[in-house]
């Protein structure tokens, strides 16, 4: 992506999804947590549609670049 400019700083882990509307998605659809004890990550939800969702953003589907199309942990600019 032409512009974008990001370093290895910017990447949070895998996977990390930088669209083109300038926002950035790092797990799609995965909400979790640490545990406390071993610092190891626990999922605490899975949403199997949220890939679908990132590919049409992806894609230029959504109109609102401020819209996070539903997706958790999406970041826009």
């Amino acid at each position: 992506m032409a512009g974008r400019g990001t370093s290895q700083d910017d990447v949070q882990g895998s996977p990390h999804f930088f669209l083109a509307d300038g926002s950035d998605v790092h797990d799609p659809g995965i909400a979790l947590h640490r545990d406390e004890q071993d610092g190891y990550p626990v999922v605490d939800s899975d949403d199997p549609g949220a890939s679908e969702d990132l590919a049409r953003r992806a894609a230029g589907a959504t109109a609102d670049p401020t819209d996070d199309g539903g997706v958790p942990g999406v970041t826009t600019g």
